[in-house]
């Protein structure tokens, strides 16, 4: 997302779908959130889930540029 938009994610809000439980939800048993930002940690999770068997599922997760420039 480019930030801005309302979605199920989101932090305000009274109910919030956490998608690591969505995807484990689904059996999917390699899940790991990743900051992007952290090139390194994302190229090693890559390599890692690429030579599994298995599905797996990376998620990035980092806070909107425009969001932090506000704090």
């Amino acid at each position: 997302m480019t930030g801005h938009q309302p979605h199920p994610a989101a932090s305000e809000g009274e109910e919030v779908v956490k998608i690591e439980e969505v995807v484990k939800a689904c059996g999917v048993k390699n899940v790991k959130t990743i900051d992007p930002i952290n090139a390194q940690e994302f190229e090693d999770t890559v390599k890692e889930f690429l030579a599994k068997d298995e599905v797996s599922v990376i998620i990035a997760k980092h806070p909107c540029v425009f969001l932090l420039k506000k704090k």
